[in-house]
């Protein structure tokens, strides 16, 4: 996903500097299994992405107050990832043996 687009579905964050909503998007698709999540992988790096800015200083006004538990975007991508979690699949991908 790039910048653009990510601001088109989440303008909660246009707010913030390029650099640092960039840096979110990759740090995102760094910690994902595109085999896992298949046609899904750009929803759940937005996701992902956005709680990454959330709880990060670099949030401006999306940023979470600490000791909050879970931001709202976190619990989408959990939402969405337990969605992708078939039978003995696990989230990382390696069936259990």
């Amino acid at each position: 996903m790039d910048y653009p687009t990510f601001i088109a579905r989440r303008p909660e964050f246009s707010q913030v500097q390029a650099i640092y909503v960039n840096a979110s998007l990759v740090d995102a698709a760094e910690q994902m299994d595109p085999t896992v999540w298949g046609a899904k992988f750009d929803q759940g790096q937005m996701w992902l992405a956005a709680d990454l800015l959330t709880t990060s200083p670099y949030g401006g006004a999306t940023r979470m107050v600490a000791g909050q538990g879970k931001s709202w975007y976190r619990e989408q991508y959990d939402r969405l990832l337990e969605s992708l979690c078939l039978g003995v699949m696990v989230g990382g991908g390696a069936p259990w043996v």
